[in-house]
């Protein structure tokens, strides 16, 4: 695996986590954003990548900064989801 697919699986990971731990549908964050229901679950799936501005924002729903976000010293989602978990992310999440 590149680093560049270690970094999209990454953001996806930590994009779920941080949903989980939020308690918050995909859909409804989606729509929380400003985007069609399944904008957020596009990205979980690894269809789609947000762009940097829309990766801010997401930082911001999530109350956390952009630095915390990237930080995988600490809370790094690739150690605390398992293989069922990672397959679970191409699921639809509503």
């Amino acid at each position: 695996m590149s680093m560049q697919d270690l970094d999209r699986l990454y953001i996806r990971m930590k994009i779920a986590q941080l949903t989980e731990r939020k308690g918050v549908s995909y859909c409804q964050m989606s729509l929380d954003l400003g985007h069609g229901k399944n904008y957020i679950q596009q990205i979980t799936a690894g269809h789609s990548l947000p762009p940097v501005i829309e990766l801010l924002a997401i930082c911001r729903y999530f109350e956390v900064s952009a630095m915390d976000f990237f930080n995988t010293e600490k809370d790094n989602p690739m150690s605390e989801f398992s293989e069922a978990k990672l397959a679970a992310l191409s699921a639809n999440k509503e």
